[in-house]
């Protein structure tokens, strides 16, 4: 899968070359090189892209000059090293392309029915799931996995001149659940409950009350960029083995947001109801590993 940046620029392509009724073969044919190279430039999934080769079909395509400069400095752009490189060692296989696709989308949507979503987890939650997820881990390595989560923040979140909306629906377990114990799940909902109040997180509950959910599967994100037109909504669905991208099948996963949505804690009643959680659950004395496991049958299992 490739970043945002190289299937922007493919997009891009495809529509210059449409516009003036070419085919894969013609373009080819004027680089001298197979179609199926043009039609990996034009899906992103060429590598970085050859700035002779892109020039060359943008003469080809009546680029006006102007206009010449725009798409070679995104050819720059799209060839320049992403941040997330450094972190190859704890990034899973295939996962820079979703935190390529976080960092550019102007709305991400997601379900979230296991944990607190990432770009929202404290320093210490975000290590207490990792240490759960991957027990076998040394230190050094659960720090470098605690990095990445608040690096993906500053870059999709906080260090953006216009970050994007945030909107997720959590399933109440995932407040419930005790990954480190008060110490560390009171001071999360306390995040959470001043994350809300900013103008581009919106976070809705979908809670136990609610009976049957409107989505059966794992969780799942949806990315619209509303600033690059050119991209279509990608969704990325999480499972045990890696995930999955979609890019033509993404309209079940919308509806399913929707219905979950509706079916949730409304908005204006979200900080309220996390409120609730806190002082209940997690503004008490942590409870013992013993009432967990009673509780829930695992060390990580809801605290009634």
């Amino acid at each position: 899968m490739p970043t945002a940046l190289q299937l922007r620029l493919g997009r891009q392509l495809t529509v210059l070359r449409e516009e003036v009724g070419l085919t894969w073969e013609q373009a080819a044919a004027h680089l001298g090189v197979h179609p199926g190279t043009v039609r990996r430039l034009e899906l992103g999934q060429a590598g970085k892209p050859k700035a002779m080769a892109v020039r060359t079909l943008l003469e080809l395509y009546r680029v006006p000059g102007e206009e010449v400069a725009g798409f070679m400095e995104q050819v720059k752009q799209a060839n320049t090293a992403e941040w997330w490189n450094e972190f190859r060692d704890v990034l899973p296989e295939g996962f820079g392309s979703f935190v390529s696709l976080e960092g550019a989308a102007s709305l991400i949507r997601a379900y979230e029915p296991h944990s607190i979503p990432a770009l929202l987890q404290t320093e210490d939650y975000a290590r207490a799931l990792f240490r759960t997820d991957h027990p076998a881990a040394s230190d050094k390595e659960l720090d470098r996995r605690v990095e990445l989560v608040l690096e993906r923040q500053r870059q999709a979140l906080t260090g953006r001149a216009a970050p994007p909306t945030l909107w997720v629906v959590m399933d109440e377990r995932a407040l419930r659940w005790s990954y480190g114990g008060a110490a560390v799940m009171g001071p999360q909902i306390e995040r959470l409950i001043a994350d809300v109040e900013r103008p581009n997180v919106q976070l809705q509950i979908q809670r136990h009350a609610a009976g049957a959910y409107s989505a059966k599967q794992g969780p799942f994100t949806l990315f619209r960029f509303v600033t690059a037109p050119e991209l279509p909504d990608y969704v990325y669905v999480d499972n045990l083995t890696g995930g999955e991208y979609l890019q033509q099948r993404t309209s079940p996963y919308l509806e399913s947001l929707d219905r979950m949505s509706a079916a949730a804690v409304p908005l204006k009643h979200t900080q309220e109801f996390l409120r609730d959680i806190h002082q209940r659950k997690w503004a008490q004395p942590e409870v013992s590993k013993m009432h967990e496991v009673s509780e829930s049958g695992n060390t990580n299992g809801e605290v009634a």
